[in-house]
């Protein structure tokens, strides 16, 4: 250790991008008020106020978590849900539904067709927050499993020793080729 020379402190990872949220709701005043929560606690923000520019919204740019009224002009929160989780190609989309008080019949149909979770309205900042942040949980869990298949599945195709193709990934091709 020489003298006048400090060791260098870490540089702190690369934050990681903020994660998104759609807040989807026809009432100006409680998606406002949704979005400015999320906003305050770091997260990207945005609102849809019907089922259909929702829809187009996930489209264009695709949210870390949707915030879904189940109550909504046009096409409703339980076709939304339906088709969110129906074209769910690119992983794991959390979607925690938002209902009124005595929707005990709706809430569990908007489960059963895949809804992750659900909060009654007018829900509290803070359980608001924490189920967001268990399910964002959950999704990175989910991206993490997606990496480390798509390694052992790439790993599986090449020999170790050689780093070449080996017999299953010609196995592969062939099959593929026969749309097997």
């Amino acid at each position: 250790h020489h003298r006048g020379m400090e060791p260098a402190t870490p540089k702190p990872p690369d934050a990681e991008r903020p994660a998104s949220v759609l807040v989807v709701d026809d009432d100006p005043q409680v998606a406002e008020v949704i979005r400015q929560v999320l906003v305050r606690e770091g997260y990207l923000a945005r609102v849809a106020a019907d089922g259909t520019l929702a829809l187009a919204q996930v489209e264009r740019e695709r949210p870390d978590l949707v915030l879904l009224d189940l109550v909504l002009p046009g096409t409703d929160g339980l076709e939304v849900l339906r088709q969110l989780k129906g074209q769910d190609r690119e992983g794991f989309l959390p979607v925690i539904l938002l209902t009124g008080q005595g929707d005990m019949e709706t809430r569990l149909r908007g489960l059963k067709l895949g809804a992750d979770d659900y909060l009654t309205k007018p829900a509290s900042p803070r359980e608001l927050l924490a189920r967001v942040e268990a399910l964002l949980k959950i999704k990175r869990l989910h991206e993490q499993i997606a990496t480390t298949r798509q390694k052992y599945e790439d790993a599986s195709l090449v020999d170790a020793g050689t780093g070449l193709y080996n017999a299953r990934h010609r196995l592969a091709k062939m099959l593929a080729k026969k749309g097997v």
